[in-house]
């Protein structure tokens, strides 16, 4: 939670690098590090329409580690 023009600082599993339309993976059991908590792995355009969809209006891609699958958002 923010207070109004704070920033979300969100990393996370992403997936699906190389679509360009939102998109998420979805792991039924413990595919990604063996955790099975772990259910569904956005792309960064998926991550950004979900912050935007929660009102955050200026969402900004600042790290992307394709190698260990991670992604860096801020958000506002």
């Amino acid at each position: 939670m923010t207070a109004p023009g704070g920033l979300a600082i969100v990393e996370t599993h992403c997936d699906m690098l190389k679509v360009d339309t939102p998109a998420l993976a979805f792991y039924p059991t413990d595919e990604v590090r063996n955790d099975p908590t772990n259910w569904f792995g956005p792309n960064p355009a998926a991550l950004s329409g979900m912050l935007k969809s929660c009102g955050f209006t200026d969402v900004t891609l600042t790290a992307l580690h394709p190698e260990w699958m991670r992604v860096t958002v801020h958000a506002r």
